[in-house]
């Protein structure tokens, strides 16, 4: 927090990361519980990265996650927006080529989780020590987001 009592630049951007990352977290443990085996997380390649690629009945999924805390004005999936769908084809088409997977089914799913507002009025810090102090969020998946069109 800054001198005059707003959140800096580099505090936003810890609690950014530190909510992202708790919501891929929770993402790949609810798509386990749902029998996806995940291959790999947070995937580079020269287009962007991948947060998830998983596999269901012989299909490869690949997975954004987009975290929000509940009360924002934007869904989070709303964020993927033209540009993030073309690096998010372009990945996936290099993990495929990489991995000598070209001929195997494939899609791209968005998980958006959303977690609990702040209950003390922005007050409160972002992480928690202790596992059962941890809000749980919400999860939506949406499956094949993107057109076959666009992935073409």
């Amino acid at each position: 927090m800054g001198p005059n009592g707003k959140v800096t630049s580099g505090t936003y951007s810890r609690h950014t990361l530190r909510l992202g990352r708790q919501g891929e977290q929770a993402a790949a443990a609810w798509l386990e519980r749902r029998g996806f085996e995940i291959l790999a997380r947070n995937y580079r390649t020269p287009f962007g990265e991948l947060d998830m690629v998983a596999r269901k009945d012989g299909e490869l999924v690949f997975v954004e996650v987009k975290s929000r805390l509940q009360g924002t004005h934007v869904e989070p999936e709303a964020s993927v927006g033209a540009k993030k769908q073309r690096h998010l084809i372009r990945s996936a088409q290099f993990y495929l080529h990489r991995h000598r997977m070209e001929d195997s089914p494939w899609r791209i799913d968005i998980i958006s989780v959303l977690w609990p507002a702040e209950p003390c009025g922005g007050k409160c810090r972002w992480w928690w020590p202790l596992p059962w102090q941890r809000p749980r969020p919400h999860l939506y998946h949406i499956r094949d987001a993107l057109e076959d069109a666009q992935r073409r």
